[in-house]
């Protein structure tokens, strides 16, 4: 077999180890299979989108359907999707090997189209052109729908030629996991559905898995967003593989992982499904608000990104800036909380209330975030260098402020030196709470400014 990389190694270790327990006892078998086969079920919906809850997921995989006002859609879909799955893990291992037959067929069993229009889709290649948008807004397209046969047939060529070099285990077969990964990928770019080719793409994923002797992969709510950005920056701007080879031999590990616990005699089993459903009820809701186009400012808006985002930054931005210190004889740090205050009829007063909060401390009191219950805060962090100490003649000072300042719908940041402004930029709430701030990027871009000034000031006055 070729090389391969490293990480392999950790899931060939683990298979191993797996092999080395023999015959499984038959309930420990079914005990995980299940544990498979719900995951997966609940996983490949939910990430693209479904509503089933994991509650709801078992109740249609044991046949006692409870999913009042749940689009009838998605019930159908899942009870397809469970079908398909017990299919292939009972076959399990000496699966044999993929055809477009297949793949046509496991398409049509997992959709579900009320439309007869719609339904004459299903498992049959795309007649027309698909995109999507990745995780910066840009469209992809895919294969267009005259040349998917000869796509899939080339994909399928390589993939069973590669599969009959690991049966006959010919030194130059490239290793199943990453052939599985391959055929994943590549399929994805190809596209060649109208819809559903995200869960068809999994399901042949572990299809080939499963026909190795391997645990399926689940890609999990939380892997989502992981998941489709290594895929996107390889379809859309030709990234390397390699980020998305280990993030889904990772994957990989965490289900060997499970095996061996279970193995091991240890609890498999999620936690109570009612704290499953209270948690992605919160995730949803969470969505709603980060996902929106507009999220207006509130008190505990502030709060939140107070405690999680702003102070932190600031903190950090004024620690990169101590490296400036020893070009100075003094220097002096303000944190200022601005507030413009209102009246009783909500009228902004003219004077601001200023509170000084003190450098280097991490403010977590309740009472100096209650401080500000309006949407005309600023945070101001002032840096004065004083008296450049290799020319004391011509001594210079310099004084850099950073404002980050509360608006309805969005927070400020801008950076002045002196009376000059450097820059200004705007963040919307939605993109602070789904994305946080480019901590790096604004800090190299203040620093950079700050050591720029002080060189300029030391040209002048040599």
């Amino acid at each position: 077999m070729s090389q391969f990389p490293p990480f392999l190694q950790s899931i060939d270790n683990r298979q191993q180890q797996i092999a080395s327990h023999g015959d499984w006892d038959e309930t420990l078998r079914k005990k995980v299979a299940y544990k498979f086969r719900l995951d997966w079920n609940y996983y490949s919906q939910s990430i693209e989108g479904g509503t089933l809850t994991r509650r709801e997921t078992r109740t249609i995989m044991v046949g006692q359907v409870n999913v009042q006002g749940k689009p009838l859609k998605d019930v159908l879909e899942m009870t397809q999707h469970d079908e398909v799955i017990r299919e292939i893990m009972a076959i399990g291992k000496g699966q044999k090997r993929l055809s477009e037959a297949r793949i046509k067929q496991i398409h049509a069993a997992i959709m579900h189209e009320e439309d007869p229009e719609k339904r004459k889709l299903l498992g049959q290649w795309k007649t027309q052109p698909n995109e999507i948008c990745n995780h910066k807004g840009e469209k992809r397209e895919f294969t267009p729908p005259a040349d998917v046969p000869d796509a899939i047939h080339d994909l399928l060529n390589r993939t069973n030629a590669n599969w009959d070099k690991l049966d006959r285990s010919d030194k130059d077969a490239r290793h199943p996991v990453l052939m599985a990964l391959d055929f994943h990928l590549e399929f994805l770019s190809i596209h060649p559905f109208y819809d559903g080719n995200g869960r068809t793409a999994r399901i042949l994923l572990n299809l080939i898995l499963i026909a190795f002797g391997y645990p399926a992969i689940i890609v999990k709510n939380e892997d989502k967003e992981a998941y489709g950005r290594y895929i996107a920056e390889i379809q859309g701007y030709g990234a390397g593989r390699e980020l998305y080879d280990e993030f889904m031999s990772g994957l990989l590990i965490r289900s060997q992982e499970l095996v061996l616990q279970a193995l091991a005699g240890e609890d498999i089993e999620e936690p109570d499904d009612l704290d499953k459903e209270i948690e992605l009820f919160q995730k949803q809701q969470e969505a709603k608000v980060r996902g929106g186009e507009l999220v207006v400012y509130s008190h505990e808006l502030f709060k939140t990104v107070t405690k999680d985002i702003i102070l932190p930054f600031l903190e950090d931005l004024r620690i990169k800036a101590q490296k400036f210190d020893s070009l100075f004889l003094g220097k002096e740090e303000t944190l200022e909380l601005i507030i413009q205050r209102k009246n009783d009829r909500g009228n902004i007063l003219p004077a601001p209330y200023h509170t000084n909060l003190t450098p280097g401390i991490k403010i977590d009191g309740e009472e100096i975030l209650d401080l500000c219950g309006n949407d005309s805060c600023s945070y101001q962090l002032g840096l004065l260098y004083g008296d450049y100490r290799y020319d004391l003649q011509h001594a210079f000072s310099i004084n850099p402020t950073v404002d980050l300042q509360f608006f309805r719908s969005n927070v400020t940041i801008s950076l002045k030196i002196g009376l000059t402004d450097i820059f200004r930029r705007e963040f919307p709430y939605a993109h602070l709470l789904r994305d946080g701030l480019p901590t790096k990027e604004l800090a190299h871009i203040i620093i950079e400014a700050i050591f720029k000034e002080i060189k300029k000031q030391s040209e002048v006055n040599p």
